[in-house]
């Protein structure tokens, strides 16, 4: 079952204006020797974007515990993956556990996004600082002190796991915000000298090309997923001077409208590889606001009939506030790629 990860940040009172109607299907493109899609990445973007929407209610699940996704989360329920140790910053409010999963061998770290997606982006500054992970990186300031204030304890959690269980793999993961830290944790760990997997879902762009360009070449694959015209990844604007902006690579578009949304078609998953291109996701000026919501998957963590806490409403007028931001971003973005 492939999950819409309709994530619990915000319903719509009114859909995106700028572009009204669903673009066509496209292809799978094969670029630069990458190896085609398989059915098995199919199901692993499904498994992890499941585990993705598991932290909305894990992040202060006791250590020792179940992970709990009742409300859509199937695999995770049946995984039966247990938790090693949540974890909540204190002034960011970034939240994320560390799971052991033993009937897959593997130890996953997920990284909760943000529960209001239009104060986020509104608030949201593009200025990057120096990164420590390699020499020339720049990282966005923001981002980077979302994950400092949980890196001590994702760090000593995943060694703890690890230690246990010496032959796990490991995997990072995360929607939206929780990818842009997800993806930055997995560049940390892999300095440490762990393999790690990364799986990020509607993930913006967290440094500049030294930075993406050196996580992407450490040990580990990169599956930056994103979907139709989700304006996200096209922020921080690839276009903004002096940081220039960058992505890891390759990313994993997915389009079209397919009849079943929890069995996306192989043929619907179009494959770029590159820290700037322009043939997938950043193909074009359109967006919809709701193609970030809509990530392979279900609507919710909590069981069904659970007080809707953590979503929080958009009215028409905020709608309208933030199309108008975003279109500025994403006009600003493909200034840079026709440069």
């Amino acid at each position: 079952m492939l999950p819409t990860l309709l994530f619990p940040f915000i319903t719509l009172a009114a859909a995106s204006v700028i572009d009204t109607s669903y673009y066509n299907d496209r292809p799978l493109l094969q670029r630069d020797g990458l190896p085609p899609v398989t059915e098995k990445d199919v199901r692993n973007f499904d498994l992890y974007a499941e585990y993705a929407l598991a932290s909305y209610c894990n992040y202060d699940t006791n250590a020792g515990d179940p992970v709990i996704c009742q409300g859509g989360c199937p695999t995770v329920q049946s995984d039966g993956a247990k938790i090693v140790k949540g974890f909540e910053g204190p002034l960011t409010k970034i939240a994320a556990y560390v799971a052991t999963i033993d009937s897959r061998k593997q130890i996953v770290l997920s990284v909760r996004g943000t529960s209001n997606i239009k104060n986020w982006l509104t608030n949201l500054k593009f200025v990057a600082q120096k990164s420590d992970l390699v020499e020339g990186g720049l990282i966005h300031g923001g981002f980077s002190n979302a994950w400092q204030e949980i890196s001590v304890g994702v760090l000593a959690a995943v060694k703890q796991a690890k230690k246990d269980h010496p032959t796990y793999s490991i995997i990072a993961t995360g929607h939206s915000l929780g990818g842009a830290v997800a993806t930055i944790a997995t560049g940390y760990l892999r300095k440490a000298g762990y393999d790690v997997d990364l799986y990020s879902y509607g993930a913006p762009r967290i440094g500049n090309g030294a930075l993406s360009d050196f996580i992407t070449s450490q040990k580990g694959k990169e599956h930056r997923i994103t979907h139709g015209r989700d304006p996200v990844p096209r922020v921080p604007p690839s276009a903004l001077t002096p940081y220039k902006y960058r992505h890891v690579s390759p990313e994993y578009w997915l389009t079209g409208k397919p009849a079943d949304p929890n069995n996306w078609p192989i043929a619907n998953i179009t494959v770029c590889e590159g820290n700037n291109n322009s043939d997938c996701n950043g193909s074009s000026v359109r967006f919809r606001i709701k193609d970030h919501l809509n990530y392979l998957g279900s609507t919710d963590c909590r069981p069904k009939g659970a007080a809707a806490s953590r979503i929080q409403p958009m009215s028409a007028e905020e709608a309208a506030e933030l199309d108008q931001l975003l279109s500025e971003w994403v006009h600003m973005d493909a200034a840079e790629d026709e440069a």
